[in-house]
């Protein structure tokens, strides 16, 4: 639910204000995983989305 109303917002700063609640949950979940191969996935992922994201920042497409 955090990271919907993340992506919903409309003030740039709320998305790194709800993100940023939303990471301890994210950390959690990849330590519930029992598996090496997807603990490795989920931070390859979570490490794919702040590429996406800072290029977009460094493109000038979201401005922080």
């Amino acid at each position: 639910a955090i990271f919907l109303v993340a992506l919903s917002s409309h003030n740039v700063d709320s998305f790194e204000r709800y993100l940023l609640r939303a990471m301890p949950l994210a950390i959690a979940g990849i330590l519930l995983l029992r598996k090496e191969r997807d603990q490795w996935l989920c931070l390859a992922l979570s490490l794919a989305g702040l590429v996406v994201y800072a290029s977009a920042i460094l493109i000038g497409a979201r401005v922080p």
